[in-house]
């Protein structure tokens, strides 16, 4: 196929370069991984199918082979390609997943994927912590923490409640963050300047409150789906103890196995308006613990 001379750019077909060059601040890698995520979900490479070549991707992106291994490296950790050396790369689904293999918000995920996450607080308060807090944030009893709840949104939908309690440490920093802030923990970084390293994940099925059914628009004592997490500083620091609890429908985890890799991801679907009711079906309890660092 004939080359259009484009010093840069992204194409679907191995060869041709369409004008174009990643927004202001993204790596190349990612450009790369979100072009051929968006192929995978298209269908223009159906599950089973052969990825192109690390050097025909080399051709057609232009970028140094180092990048496109990088990008290829995050679809992998997404479960979207099988990967073993020696062997082509295997597209094995079309799901936009968060892996957990790397530590991200809900909010980076969401940007990654092309989506607009949401947040607003409904409850931020100071208030001393109950023991599971205590314990999860390696604090003295009764110590004063922040206790926050917001509502996660994706592209508009409701997704999520969001419980969490910070140490004394990081309470002024949440209580005056913004009304609607979108990332609570991009700004943390961005005005702190801490770096979360690691994190704890437990899920289960929790039973919706009040609360929950009037922000996800479900019925009081309907199956939800519950993710209690724990993140750490690079130094092991407790930074936050978190408790999310999904509406029915609207996400999923994954565990992708194989000899190479064992990678928990997540998915997530959108959601009907929040005054649609959702199901009434539980899902089956299920419950698993990863640490990552």
């Amino acid at each position: 196929m004939k080359n259009s001379g484009t010093p840069s750019g992204i194409s679907t077909d191995v060869g041709r370069r369409v004008p174009g060059s990643p927004p202001a601040g993204q790596p190349l890698h990612e450009w790369i991984a979100g072009d051929l995520r968006a192929a995978i979900a298209r269908g223009d490479y159906p599950p089973g199918t052969q990825l192109p070549t690390e050097s025909a991707l080399v051709s057609r992106y232009g970028a140094a082979r180092g990048t496109v291994r990088t990008a290829l490296q995050t679809l992998t950790s997404e479960g979207l390609l099988a990967s073993r050396r020696g062997t082509p790369r295997i597209v094995l689904g079309t799901a936009v997943c968060q892996s957990f293999s790397e530590l991200r918000s809900f909010a980076q995920w969401a940007h990654a994927m092309g989506h607009t996450p949401g947040g607003r607080f409904i409850t931020r308060t100071l208030r001393s912590a109950v023991p599971a807090e205590a314990q999860a944030l390696q604090i003295e009893a009764d110590a004063e923490v922040a206790y926050t709840v917001r509502l996660r949104t994706l592209d508009g939908s409701p997704i999520f409640v969001e419980r969490c309690v910070y140490p004394t440490w990081l309470a002024d920093v949440v209580m005056a963050l913004d009304r609607d802030c979108a990332s609570v923990t991009a700004e943390i970084a961005r005005l702190t300047g801490i770096e979360l390293a690691s994190g704890t994940h437990t899920f289960d099925v929790a039973r919706a409150d009040d609360l929950d059914a009037r922000l996800l628009g479900v019925a009081v004592n309907d199956p939800l789906l519950r993710r209690r997490g724990i993140t750490r500083k690079t130094d092991g620091v407790p930074c936050d103890y978190t408790e999310d609890r999904y509406i029915e429908g609207s996400a999923s985890f994954t565990l992708h196995n194989s000899v190479t890799t064992n990678t928990l991801s997540r998915q997530i679907r959108p959601t009907r308006a929040a005054t649609a009711p959702a199901p009434r079906r539980a899902p089956a309890p299920h419950r698993l613990d990863q640490e990552k660092g």
